[in-house]
């Protein structure tokens, strides 16, 4: 992997001492995030050796966690598959895809071999693929896998594509943020909550059970939060339900 354990945990020392926990207007802890491009720079400016590298080990290991948007794409046995998200959990094995593209590279190098940049992905209709893209500046990254010395005829044979784009990142763990879904304890004095997130929660796992929603990302649960709040023109923004919308959907992956 990219980057050592200790030049990571380095990086994780300094991250901790940052400013993360916020709170939405009706005095709810939220889980903040920053920009990918933002968290490397600040930890470079912190003296931090290689923060990209860092970064890459951290979310490998999922000390550090990821949202943004994301294509996949993947032929195997002769079946396509495609998935999108918008605003979604980044998944940790995607980031290892990466870092283990990275290292190989770095091998071959280390090896005297010239790798190549590219690989075609023909049963995606993909051409000259970059074999990895780590635009950490950018805030995105892009993978492109297909085993060597194969044709599609073998067993072992698949392709797959990755791409995620305006990505944040945060700490996996907070001081201050042991829930999202517990009543706050600091409201301001005096000031009723906006919104009824008890009821509003209710209301989403009711529909989950009745099979009215059917999500596939987060996205979508952030999306019925927003539609079963609104008040003609008012509504929550996604900020102020996505940490409402992250509990739900964590949930609701384990069963």
């Amino acid at each position: 992997m990219e980057g050592s354990a200790e030049n990571a945990q380095a990086a994780l020392r300094i991250m901790r001492k940052w400013q993360w926990l916020q709170y939405d207007p009706d005095g709810r802890p939220v889980r903040p995030s920053l920009g990918l491009n933002l968290v490397v720079s600040r930890l470079a400016m912190a003296g931090q050796k290689r923060p990209h590298s860092a970064v890459l080990t951290l979310l490998c290991k999922g000390e550090l966690l990821a949202t943004g948007d994301y294509r996949w794409r993947k032929y195997e046995w002769g079946n396509l598959f495609y998935l999108e998200g918008t605003n979604a959990d980044l998944d940790q094995a995607q980031w290892q895809k990466l870092a283990d593209a990275i290292a190989d590279e770095q091998r071959q190098f280390s090896d005297n071999e010239w790798p190549s940049p590219h690989v075609n992905l023909e049963k995606l209709e993909l051409e000259k693929c970059d074999v990895y893209n780590w635009e950490f500046g950018d805030n995105r990254f892009s993978t492109a896998l297909c085993p060597p010395d194969t044709i599609s005829f073998d067993p072992s044979y698949f392709e797959e594509s990755f791409s995620a784009w305006d990505i944040e990142v945060m700490l996996h763990d907070i001081d201050g943020l042991d829930s999202v879904t517990e009543e706050p304890s600091n409201l301001k004095s005096g000031r009723p909550a906006a919104y009824d997130w008890l009821e509003a929660t209710n209301a989403i796992w009711a529909k989950l059970y009745g099979n009215e929603l059917i999500p596939t990302v987060q996205a979508d649960i952030e999306k019925a939060l927003i539609l079963h709040l609104r008040k003609g023109d008012a509504e929550p923004g996604q900020s102020t339900v996505r940490p409402f919308a992250r509990a739900i959907w964590e949930k609701f992956q384990e069963h």
